[in-house]
């Protein structure tokens, strides 16, 4: 029992020291605000270019199955298209993991009306009967999703605040 091997086998594993890892951050920061800055900025870049490309769409001609009736549709996706643009804008100054949680909420509540109004007016005319119900059945994802993920994004807010204090 005098050699060093023995003291060593009878100490115990959860005797070692463990040291904590300390997280400098101020508590709500994204892992790493300059990849999620840079991030804001590429989702800015590209609402932008979607707002050309959807406002333009009409008169390029190149989507046959859109029907006039597109127009219709365009204010409420212009709306959603806009307000996400000014959250992408805001989360480059504010990347806190609360207000990503708060504008993904706010975001998607401006593009549930542009979802439901695609499925009442239905700008679409394709030739086969398969992409009407195909086109459908994706928008009826893409609403439910958004109401899911509306309710989801509250209760993680919720939690989040509620935590912080």
């Amino acid at each position: 029992m005098g050699s060093s091997e023995d003291s060593v086998s009878d100490t115990p594993l959860l005797a070692t020291p463990v040291s904590p890892t300390i997280d400098r951050r101020p508590p709500g920061t994204d892992d790493d605000d300059r990849t999620s800055r840079f991030g804001h900025l590429v989702a800015a870049v590209l609402t932008v270019v979607g707002l050309y490309v959807v406002n333009n769409l009409p008169d390029w001609d190149i989507l046959p199955f859109l029907t006039d009736d597109f127009d219709r549709v365009l204010p409420l996706i212009n709306l959603s298209l806009g307000a996400n643009l000014v959250i992408s804008l805001l989360r480059l100054v504010q990347p806190r993991k609360w207000f990503v949680i708060l504008t993904d909420v706010i975001g998607t509540a401006f593009g549930l009306p542009a979802l439901v109004r695609t499925w009442q007016v239905f700008p679409f005319d394709f030739d086969a009967g398969f992409w009407d119900l195909a086109v459908r059945v994706v928008l009826v994802i893409a609403i439910a999703g958004s109401i899911i993920g509306m309710i989801v994004g509250v209760v993680r807010l919720v939690a989040r605040l509620t935590r912080a204090w």
